[in-house]
């Protein structure tokens, strides 16, 4: 599933959380794929961010940088929100 996907998924969750009639088994089951898919796109938007940093370093400098450590998460605290 691509980063777009995701976020679709991610929307329809909210979408199927916020029913009334949901049993609570379902609604913890839902929270946990949802947990999931933004870890995952917290994981996918720290490694975008940091080759938008390399590109804009390249164009800045007009060379290539060393390639970053992209297992840094920046987005890796559960409390933290995503950027949008």
């Amino acid at each position: 599933m691509n980063f777009e996907e995701k976020l679709k998924r991610l929307e329809t969750i909210v979408q199927q959380m916020e029913n009334p009639k949901k049993e609570l088994g379902e609604l913890i089951k839902l929270f946990k794929e949802g947990a999931a898919l933004t870890k995952e796109c917290r994981t996918e938007l720290s490694s975008m961010e940091n080759e938008v940093k390399k590109v804009m370093e390249e164009i800045n400098t007009g060379s290539k940088s060393e390639p970053e450590d992209e297992s840094v998460d920046r987005y890796n605290d559960e409390n933290d929100e995503l950027p949008f």
